[in-house]
């Protein structure tokens, strides 16, 4: 008995870090959490898995991986805080198991209702981050007519850290996506602004210069000063106008 316990644990422990190689091999963030549910369920011998991330623009828990079965009908679905067990884990950052739904209160039945299948029993882990609460792992029915126990808990916390991670670098390269396009955007309005000032008003600034080192010629003694603050202040506005025309051409060189 004991060498089976042993040899469980060790496969246990091989597909744990078979998992933990997908968060630098996946595709992409999906693929990834379909693998980790699809263990959460075999590992604990449950029916179902899923994997919950909290939307604060409803504050609520929505569905962000789920059994093919029942992907379409929970995609849009939201979990409310108050009144479900995941609600209860994520508040609380602590797992939990209802071993009988039906004499145990905190399950939310609007899954059920949506998907037609009646949940029996779960256990869920927090998704964490640094801290932070992000989500929930549940795992749904143990089988068997089992009961689910701390080694399933163990278990949905390590493949829940791998998932949490997983959530978290996807939520990074968003961030520098948005970044990049901003910086994007920024050069852009910089480009349109030296643009600007070198082309559309070197030619009044040229005419205004010119104009007035005319007339500084031609008018009397007692107007030379202001003529000549005119003059001067141009000729500090062109080179000002000349220098970001140069460095702009020099960055789009290099």
């Amino acid at each position: 008995m004991q060498a089976m316990v042993a040899n469980q644990r060790l496969d246990h422990l091989e597909r744990l870090l078979e998992v933990a190689r997908g968060l630098t091999t996946a595709p992409d963030l999906e693929t990834f959490l379909q693998t980790v549910i699809a263990e959460a369920s075999e590992m604990t011998n449950s029916e179902f898995a899923s994997a919950l991330e909290y939307d604060e623009s409803v504050d609520a828990l929505r569905f962000l991986s789920v059994s093919w079965i029942h992907r379409e009908a929970l995609r849009q679905m939201s979990v409310p805080l108050e009144g479900s067990a995941a609600g209860k884990v994520f508040y609380e950052s602590q797992s939990l198991i209802i071993q009988d739904t039906k004499s145990e209160d905190g399950h939310f039945i609007g899954a059920d209702q949506i998907t037609q299948y009646e949940t029996r029993s779960l256990a869920a882990v927090p998704l964490i981050v640094r801290g932070e609460t992000i989500g929930v792992l549940e795992a749904i029915n143990k089988k068997d007519n089992e009961r689910y126990n701390e080694e399933d808990l163990t278990i949905l916390t390590a493949l829940g850290a791998l998932a949490a991670q997983a959530i978290q670098n996807e939520r990074l390269r968003r961030q520098v996506k948005a970044a990049q396009i901003e910086m994007a955007e920024l050069e852009r309005l910089k480009t349109d602004f030296v643009a600007i000032a070198s082309h559309e008003l070197r030619t009044p600034l040229g005419l205004i210069f010119g104009h007035a080192t005319f007339l500084r010629e031609l008018i009397k003694e007692e107007y030379g000063e202001q003529l000549d603050t005119i003059i001067r202040n141009a000729a500090k506005l062109k080179e000002i106008i000349e220098n970001l025309a140069d460095v702009d051409s020099h960055r789009r060189g290099s």
